[in-house]
């Protein structure tokens, strides 16, 4: 309209100016508009894009906080083009919409709608055939994975105005699942129906992903729930009894109630959550080696590590500038065996702590001081607790954050070991590639044993514009053909032959622990620290 009134307007002589100008911005903006639409169409950034999302109920704005839950996908549902095996995940948006799609194509499985704004990331209970999910409306409800059909809803009886209820975590069973919430305890609720089976008191909320429970121990030990209290700065352990993992049918029921056995507070004397700068615990606990100790981060920028046993803090790490919102992941290959964790901060600064070994584990003989190392992601310059996923195996930290000025978002694979021939820090990017404007979540597809020697690694990241996105992201050799840090792959040795038969015999095995190493048995104990062990042969590991 502007060039047709101009070329009216003027007289004659600049008409022919006035036309040369309207081609000139008219190829211009053709080739905008082409260059956009080979931007958002191509397979450069993404493998595909699909949303799931509607927009996010008042106030909230944002689509959805929660990380996609990986599930293998339904035998009947329908699509005989999918490759196999296939994978599904469950996706949780603000809107209230639960759906599951595939994770090689997007493709939507089923798609349901809760009417409840969802907070967590969905929690897969294999063992009960159900994704649980939690609102900001004080529910816990399950959906049926074969269809997305609702099992059943367990709604909070504490009255206080906006009680959330953030994301569950597998409970002492594999059918049960823990959630917490704020102004509520953590509740154990049994996966199948629904019931509570037993309240661990709170003296207040537990905020985020702060909730780790572990199994009962071969020793006799029994279930332990770990918590972070996020306002308070409290963590604390529970010992769950028998009542907490007994399947429970009952909704009605009064469920038992659990003190705890211990409870630090670790916030600086004088300082809370109401000061200025305020100190919160937004990273959940992570269990350490043997489960000796638990770690957590908090917003100060280091790793708190306690004494499972009593609590007492024993470390306090430093990783550099930015709180640490995001769960903590213990390092479980054998060259760690549990005690190195890793984690990235608000700030996009992944770091690694090695942890020496806690109470009864303790180190002998060398440096009871933890190693920590970290380096920052250039450019990302926001990280959301839910845009972190991990792979292990080959010592690799995925984070999706946004860039520097808000200007889009990237999927960036960190390695956390070393270089070959190198003295730098582990701490390395390997992979970046573009996701969307605003990444929330990050979920890593083959992540784990089966893909610890392949070339790439698939994820699914969240956006918050309500859509998910798929991204492909090419591995180095170096850190795809090494199985461990530090150490370059070693030829598959000969076959020795079998040895001869041996009869039963008496392996005298001297430990730090008055507990047997998980499948020693039968054992009997002679002293405080002397476990007696009986086999047919020597078994791995143990030095007679």
């Amino acid at each position: 309209v502007t060039v047709s009134v101009l070329y009216w307007r003027v007289g004659p002589p600049l008409r022919h100016e006035v036309e040369m100008a309207t081609i000139h911005v008219r190829g211009l903006a053709l080739v905008i508009i082409l260059c956009l639409s080979i931007r958002a169409t191509t397979g450069a950034d993404a493998g595909w894009t699909a949303r799931v999302c509607g927009k996010p109920r008042p106030p909230f704005k944002e689509s959805h906080f929660a990380a996609p839950a990986l599930v293998p996908c339904p035998a009947a549902d329908g699509d005989a083009s999918a490759p196999a095996p296939t994978k599904c995940f469950v996706a949780a948006c603000m809107d209230g919409t639960v759906a599951m799609l595939r994770a090689e194509t997007g493709k939507q499985v089923w798609s349901r709608a809760i009417n409840s704004p969802l907070r967590g990331s969905p929690l897969v209970v294999a063992g009960s055939g159900v994704a649980v999910v939690t609102t900001l409306l004080s529910e816990v409800v399950a959906v049926r994975l074969a269809d997305g059909a609702v099992a059943w809803r367990w709604k909070s009886d504490t009255p206080a105005k906006g009680t959330w209820v953030f994301e569950p975590v597998l409970g002492p069973t594999p059918t049960t699942v823990v959630v917490g919430g704020r102004d509520m305890n953590a509740i154990v609720l049994d996966a199948g129906s629904g019931a509570a089976t037993c309240t661990v008191q709170a003296t207040d909320g537990i905020w985020g992903p702060a909730l780790v429970a572990r199994l009962a121990g071969g020793d006799g030990t029994p279930p332990m729930l770990f918590a972070a209290q996020t306002a308070s700065c409290v963590v604390f352990r529970a010992d769950l009894p028998a009542a907490c993992s007994t399947a429970a049918t009952d909704s009605a029921a009064a469920p038992e109630r659990v003190s705890t056995r211990w409870r630090t507070d670790i916030a600086p004397p004088g300082l809370s959550y109401k000061h200025k700068p305020a100190f919160w615990i937004f990273g959940g606990p992570v269990i350490v080696g043997d489960g000796n100790a638990v770690a957590v981060g908090a917003n100060d920028g280091a790793v708190h590590v306690f004494n499972a046993d009593t609590g007492a803090r024993v470390h306090k790490v430093p990783v550099g500038a930015g709180g640490i919102s995001a769960n903590l992941m213990a390092d479980t290959r054998p060259a760690f065996r549990g005690l190195r964790v890793l984690g990235v901060n608000e700030k996009g600064t992944v770091f690694s702590v090695s942890v020496p070994r806690v109470g009864t584990w303790a180190t002998r003989g060398g440096s009871d001081a933890p190693v920590a190392e970290w380096a920052r992601i250039s450019g990302v310059t926001s990280v959301k607790a839910k845009g972190v996923a991990f792979d292990v195996t080959v010592g690799l930290v995925f984070v999706a954050g946004v860039a520097a000025g808000g200007r889009g978002g990237s999927v960036v694979a960190v390695s956390t070991q070393r270089a070959p021939a190198s003295d730098a820090s582990p701490v390395r990017v390997v992979a970046e590639l573009p996701a969307c404007e605003a990444p929330a979540a990050l979920t890593c597809v083959d992540c784990g044993a089966a893909a610890a020697s392949t070339a790439s690694r698939h994820a699914v990241v969240a956006c918050n514009d309500g859509t998910h996105v798929g991204v492909t992201l090419p591995l180095p050799g170096d850190l795809v053909e090494r199985s461990e840090v530090g150490q370059a792959p070693q030829p598959s040795p000969t076959p020795a032959p079998p040895p001869p038969p041996v009869q039963s015999q008496e392996v005298r095995v001297v430990l730090d622990t008055d507990a047997p190493p998980p499948g020693v048995e039968p054992h009997t104990r002679d002293a405080p620290n002397h476990v007696v062990v009986r086999a047919d042969e020597p078994q791995a590991g143990l030095d007679p």
